[in-house]
């Protein structure tokens, strides 16, 4: 297959999540006519990853998160290995205005990457957003999402901490605080499929790596009961 121009977007952990999201949106680069990632924080797959030639990655997030990655990586002579943009956004609001005045083209085919992000959406929200992409997605976009579950149970997550120490990173931060109940919102594979896409079968952190021909520790399944991971992929 020749190499086509590509633009990805980059709207909204572990090694695994890594080469979950990387594969998925090279594969829809290398495919499509254009890519998207929403919410990128801090992630580098635009300075990391072997895009095909042509390709453009727009980063959407707040202005201080994006200005702060671009501070840093330039500190360390780091250059993106694809034509990079930014979207400064807010994503309560209508992100797509930004997005197109930065030159994105929704006649074209687009890798969308979603992950992280849902936890802390509103049911409400989790539709919007999903209902913008769709909008700005021409057939045969493609949709990778990286899902993990809401209101988690501190208390399990602490016991396996006293047993694999160093599991959590969140010290005392309590991050059910901030997300939103999962029974309260559609799941996300049914509201795409109820939208026009075409769902490939979800799967769950341990037959992610199953996949990947790795097979999954005793803490990893454990870790995936708490956190009830979904990786869903989609073509419009």
């Amino acid at each position: 297959m020749g190499h086509l121009k590509a633009t990805i977007v980059q709207p909204f952990f572990l090694d695994l999540a890594e080469s979950f999201r990387a594969v998925s949106f090279l594969a829809g680069a290398s495919a499509l006519a254009a890519g998207a990632s929403v919410a990128a924080g801090l992630d580098s797959r635009a300075y990391r990853l072997n895009w095909p030639s042509g390709t453009t990655v727009f980063e959407l997030d707040q202005p201080k998160v994006l200005e702060f990655k671009v501070r840093v990586l330039a500190e360390h002579a780091a250059e993106p290995a694809a034509h990079r943009v930014d979207v400064a956004a807010d994503l309560r609001g209508d992100w797509s205005v930004p997005l197109r005045a930065k030159g994105f083209d929704s006649e074209k085919p687009t890798a969308w990457s979603v992950e992280g992000i849902l936890p802390y959406l509103t049911g409400d929200a989790q539709d919007t957003l999903f209902t913008r992409i769709t909008e700005l997605s021409a057939p045969g976009s493609r949709l990778a999402i990286g899902a993990l579950g809401s209101c988690l149970d501190q208390d399990r997550l602490a016991a396996l901490e006293e047993t694999y120490p160093g599991l959590t990173l969140s010290g005392d931060v309590n991050f059910s605080a901030l997300t939103y109940d999962d029974t309260q919102k559609t799941k996300p594979a049914d509201w795409l499929a109820e939208h026009g896409w075409a769902v490939d079968p979800v799967r769950t952190n341990p037959e992610l790596q199953a996949s990947y021909g790795r097979t999954p520790s005793e803490v990893d399944l454990q870790v995936d009961q708490i956190m009830h991971s979904e990786y869903i992929t989609a073509t419009r």
